[in-house]
């Protein structure tokens, strides 16, 4: 009796593919029992993995395209007591199994206003005025769909106590959507949104909040 820890690399999908395994199968021999020379053999039946779904959500707030086109508007960087428009988008990728019931959803900050400017490939985007929550549901995704896209404007008017650091233009983004192949729950935690623009160019070094103009 005893134990023996395997510990196996795997590899990440880079395409589309309908599923993915990962397969052991065990063989062994035995010459020698303490003292006693044997000759025993053991041949386990395979033992099979499936991945589990790789999708993941990314989250990126915007006031310029890649191309540098505006996406936003008012001042950059924003200045306390100004409205400055941001674009949020939200991106479920995936090259693994189809999902359904999919939930993305995250809290709007009271400095943040909804501007009711928002599109998604598919499904529906919604703001409930009440609880402040912006929610993104889809029924299914489809096994040959591995990319969605959603988008939302954020109107985002800093206060004095802003001032001098970045501003929280969104609050932490969850995902939730269900593995149809293996139906099991994906979950994902994404971090808050501020006005700390790193992967947009012509924004970045743009986001700390400003004093208005004496």
């Amino acid at each position: 009796e005893g134990t023996i820890e395997l510990f196996l690399p795997t590899q990440t999908l880079t395409k589309v593919v309908k599923d993915a395994t990962i397969k052991i199968s065990w063989q062994s021999a035995i010459g020698q029992i303490g003292t006693v020379k044997t000759d025993r053999k053991t041949l386990l039946a395979p033992i099979v993995f499936r991945y589990q779904s790789d999708a993941d959500l990314a989250v990126e707030t915007r006031y310029y395209t890649e191309e540098g086109a505006p996406l936003g508007q008012g001042p950059l960087p924003p200045i306390a007591g100004n409205t400055t428009a941001y674009r949020v988008f939200w991106q479920i990728k995936k090259t693994l199994h189809p999902l359904e019931d999919i939930e993305v959803k995250a809290h709007v900050p009271k400095i943040a206003a909804w501007s009711a400017k928002s599109q998604a490939d598919s499904g529906t985007v919604t703001y409930d005025a009440q609880t402040r929550m912006v929610t993104w549901k889809i029924k299914r995704m489809p096994e040959d769909i591995s990319s969605l896209t959603a988008s939302f404007e954020l109107q985002l008017t800093p206060e004095t106590a802003d001032v001098g650091r970045f501003a929280t233009v969104l609050e932490e983004t969850s995902f939730q959507g269900r593995d149809t192949t293996l139906r099991e729950l994906l979950t994902r935690k994404k971090p808050i949104q501020t006005t700390d623009l790193q992967t947009d160019d012509g924004a970045k070094g743009k986001g700390v909040v400003r004093k208005p103009a004496v």
